[in-house]
């Protein structure tokens, strides 16, 4: 039997964004979900993935969204998982993936995709939206926005330089590296100042 009462409190939770496996876990027939298709009452944004009519598209859906149609196994990295992580108000104007080597699904507009395999201590759930984990989210970050990001960061205490420098240690051949590595090294030894920038 249908369980619409779960399906619509897991996508209330998840901003209208959801995937044909969400309409399965609560037994929601495929002749159920295509009438709600052709009625307008969901929309099919890729193979798989959907979010509800009656909402204008915002900055969380694209989020999830632009994961959701990259790969099973991304995640939002960079400076739109530092807005995730709710370390700035302020969206970006493109959204960051990551994805593993090897996983090419199709582009998605306004997203910028990096092929790279994280480690899984890189990795957590925000949201129940897979994200790159604080330390390693501050260096992407810095690297695409410049160091005031990590600055912030470090000041608000939303991570610390040694978690800074053991994600830059384990993440050391990924693109940007030596840009944070430069930025870590001067922070480990205390060669530039903790004035940071408000965002």
């Amino acid at each position: 039997m249908p369980d619409f009462t779960r399906f619509r409190e897991l996508v209330a939770a998840r901003d209208g964004v959801f995937t044909s496996a969400d309409v399965s876990a609560c037994a929601i027939s495929p002749d159920a979900a295509f009438r709600r298709v052709r009625s307008g009452e969901w929309i099919r944004v890729s193979r798989g993935v959907f979010h509800v009519g009656d909402r204008r598209l915002d900055d969380r859906m694209r989020a999830r969204i632009a994961v959701l149609c990259t790969s099973p196994r991304a995640a939002l990295c960079s400076e739109t998982a530092y807005w995730w992580h709710g370390f700035t108000t302020k969206a970006p104007k493109q959204i960051h993936v990551v994805t593993p080597q090897g996983r090419h699904g199709r582009p998605v507009d306004g997203v910028r995709i990096w092929h790279r395999t994280v480690a899984p201590p890189d990795l957590t759930e925000v949201d129940d939206l897979r994200v790159t984990e604080k330390a390693l989210t501050v260096l992407d970050a810095a690297v695409d926005g410049g160091s005031r990001l990590l600055d912030s960061a470090l000041l608000r205490k939303y991570t610390t330089v040694a978690d800074v420098v053991d994600a830059q240690t384990r993440n050391s051949g990924r693109r940007g590296s030596r840009r944070s590595r430069e930025m870590v090294a001067a922070i480990a030894d205390g060669s530039r100042s903790e004035r940071g920038l408000e965002l």
